[in-house]
């Protein structure tokens, strides 16, 4: 993979760029790349009627052990964190993006499908 080179300077701002600053083009294979958290896995949908968003954290044998209720992707992955729910960052990144898409379809009134 070759990385692409910036200019020293930004040109919309004063920062100056390290002379070995460098642009990496990123990649995300599913088949390579996915990540099982040894904690469990997150299950996370919408309850319309509650308006809050839920998250449940399930064992390798599917069993639901904990749920967390919130209003924002923020309150719920942050308090997964906390518990312990999540605990490699690869996971952390793919529940924070399905919990943005939840987000955005309970305030938007849409479905939500988790990937």
């Amino acid at each position: 993979m070759k990385p692409i080179r910036r200019a020293d300077k930004c040109h919309h701002t004063k920062r100056t760029y390290a002379n070995n600053f460098t642009f990496y083009n990123g990649m995300f294979n599913p088949k390579k790349d996915k990540v099982i958290d040894p904690a469990g896995y997150v299950l996370i949908r919408v309850n319309k009627k509650a308006k809050k968003l839920e998250l449940a954290h399930c064992d390798h044998r599917h069993v639901i052990l904990k749920g967390i209720r919130g209003s924002t992707a923020e309150e719920v992955y942050s308090k997964a964190i906390k518990l312990g729910i999540i605990t490699q960052l690869e996971y952390a990144a793919y529940a924070g993006a399905e919990l943005k898409k939840a987000e955005y379809a309970l305030k938007h009134k849409k479905s939500y499908v988790q990937d």
